[in-house]
């Protein structure tokens, strides 16, 4: 919540995110281009949608306090939600 409040903190914690996204879309990119990906969605709603689930399960961890196992588990879900998704043409 902090991030959120403070400026600085926020500016500081955007570049780590964009850095996440730069890094998400050149995995993805690979993928695709090794024919291990196939799917009708481009590499930007790909990276912005995992980069998304990941930091839903931050603010989780962070704000409701769930134990580490539990979240771990519930990523694994929600990644396995947007992977199915992402995954088709």
């Amino acid at each position: 919540m902090e991030i959120i409040k403070s400026v600085s903190l926020a500016g500081k914690e955007s570049k780590s995110a964009h850095q996440l996204h730069l890094q998400l879309a050149s995995m993805i990119d690979s993928a695709k281009q090794n024919g291990k990906l196939h799917s009708r969605w481009g590499t930007d709603v790909f990276a912005t949608t995992i980069g998304g689930v990941y930091f839903h399960m931050v603010l989780s961890w962070t704000l409701l306090e769930v134990q580490y196992t539990a979240l771990s588990e519930s990523f694994r879900k929600q990644f396995a939600v947007v992977w199915a998704g992402i995954n088709r043409n």
